[in-house]
């Protein structure tokens, strides 16, 4: 599901036991790595203090699981 207003967090890199991306240099990912930490909240940079990050579903993934959940009631063993 693309993000709303976000950047995706992750990026397909294999599919199938096969590598989809180009390899990339240690350096570029670390710079990618410092990058990323530089948008997180500060509270969430502590390594004592735990820290609320708040996370929304979207109507999109909140309806897939409830098709889920409905599908693993249906089969589920009683």
């Amino acid at each position: 599901e693309p993000p709303d207003g976000g950047e995706p967090l992750l990026i397909e890199v294999m599919r199938a036991g096969r590598r989809v991306a180009p390899k990339e240099p240690v350096n570029a990912l670390r710079e990618r790595c410092i990058a990323g930490l530089k948008h997180l909240p500060r509270p969430c940079l502590q390594i004592r203090r735990s820290a609320a990050y708040p996370v929304r579903y979207s109507k999109r993934l909140q309806t897939m699981l409830e098709r889920v959940r409905r599908r693993v009631r249906r089969y589920a063993v009683k």
